[in-house]
């Protein structure tokens, strides 16, 4: 690691505090002017989360150029004093590649989450509000639920009490392509019962919309999100409010099918590997050049 440090190159590093080799290697490049140091991650975590601005900043002023994961977080940066000193851009974190990005425009009947089963997750909240959907007339759906963690025997427990056990399905973790396409093609959308981050983008890119809840500490990748066009927004813990979204949202299937394409390219466009390695590489030869 040593070489590294001293080498006269451009090295990327985590912009976080908690990572010593971030910060070694901050100070090899700005103290003893061996190479360069691009930080590279969010200017904040998530929504509400400032208590680290502060070592952040420091982070970012010893940094030879700064890449955050959203353009709208290179905005917010650009915006202060330090945005105008250092070099920076974006490059949006990720979960497809381009060849990868297809819009279902079959009528879906299901619904899926798939994330991690932690409390600020929610995913309790969605087994509720689907019940309570299925007991206001939502009679053909079923509810996929792909994700492991902390709640996920009690997931487990709560669905097989449930009076339509047979119609939600637990598949534990399961990252694999095809697997999860199969899944989005047979929903009419995805559903985030907390707060969100790529599974935003990771729905849209098989043109599915999301159904999010509405105030919470969402991650940066929330900016994609336009409610109307790619979604809606529910209240806020409320499993009742969720019911009914998931009711009017299978009511609107026919509708949420036409608009795939436009989500498929939205992504395609913005929110692939090829993209972040795009935003990457120029960043990367702009510190070089002026760095």
């Amino acid at each position: 690691m040593l070489q590294d440090l001293t080498a006269n190159s451009t090295r990327v590093v985590e912009l976080n505090p908690r990572c010593v080799t971030s910060w070694l290697s901050l100070l090899f490049s700005k103290v003893l002017r061996r190479g360069r140091t691009v930080v590279w991650g969010h200017l904040l975590n998530r929504a509400g989360e400032v208590k680290t601005l502060s070592a952040r900043q420091l982070m970012l002023q010893l940094a030879s150029g700064a890449l955050f994961y959203t353009h709208g977080q290179q905005q917010a940066f650009l915006a202060t004093k330090l945005g105008k000193k250092v070099i920076s851009g974006f490059a949006p974190n990720s979960v497809v590649y381009a060849s990868q990005v297809q819009a279902f425009t079959n009528v879906g009947h299901d619904f899926i989450y798939v994330g991690r089963l932690v409390t600020d997750k929610k995913p309790l909240l969605l087994v509720r509000a689907f019940v309570r959907a299925c007991e206001l007339g939502l009679t053909q759906s079923q509810l996929h639920i792909v994700g492991t963690g902390e709640l996920a025997e009690q997931v487990k427990q709560i669905v097989e009490q449930s009076p339509v056990a047979a119609r939600i399905h637990l598949y534990g973790h399961n990252n694999d392509y095809d697997f999860l396409a199969g899944l989005y093609q047979k929903s009419v959308c995805s559903v985030s019962p907390g707060y969100v981050g790529l599974s935003v983008t990771q729905s849209f890119s098989f043109g599915r919309p999301m159904l999010i809840s509405k105030d919470e500490p969402h991650a940066p990748e929330i900016e994609a999100f336009k409610p109307g066009e790619n979604g809606h927004f529910f209240e806020t813990d409320q499993a009742e409010a969720l019911a009914l979204q998931l009711l009017v949202m299978y009511q609107q299937r026919e509708f949420w099918a036409e608009q795939a394409p436009a989500m498929a390219t939205l992504v395609r466009d913005n929110y692939t590997y090829e993209a972040m390695a795009k935003g990457y590489l120029e960043l990367i030869e702009r510190v070089e050049l002026h760095g």
